[in-house]
C-alpha cells in the first residue's frame, strides 16, 4: 500500500491536503480526487465541502508530483 497526498487549492485561498492509501495499481489522480469532490455540472465547477476547487494535484510518498498514484518512484 502506498500513501499519497492530494493537494487542492480552493478559490477562497485555502489549501487542502488529504492523505490517501492507494491500493489499486495505476490509479489515476483524477479517479481519487473524484472521491473527495462534488461536480456541479450545471455551473461547471468542482466543489470541495461547498468551495470551488481552482487546481489540484497528487504527490507520491516521496513528495514527487504524479498523475498516477501507485506508480513506482
Amino acid at each position: 500500500m502506498e500513501i499519497v497526498a492530494i493537494v487542492m487549492h480552493l478559490v477562497n485561498g485555502s489549501v487542502v491536503e488529504a492523505s490517501v492509501s492507494a491500493t489499486v495499481p495505476k490509479m489515476l489522480c483524477t479517479q481519487v480526487v473524484k472521491q473527495y469532490v462534488v461536480f456541479d455540472e450545471e455551473n461547471s465547477k468542482m466543489l470541495y465541502e461547498g468551495e470551488p476547487v481552482l487546481v489540484y494535484y497528487c504527490k507520491t510518498k516521496k513528495g514527487k508530483l504524479s498523475s498516477w498514484l501507485n506508480k513506482k518512484d
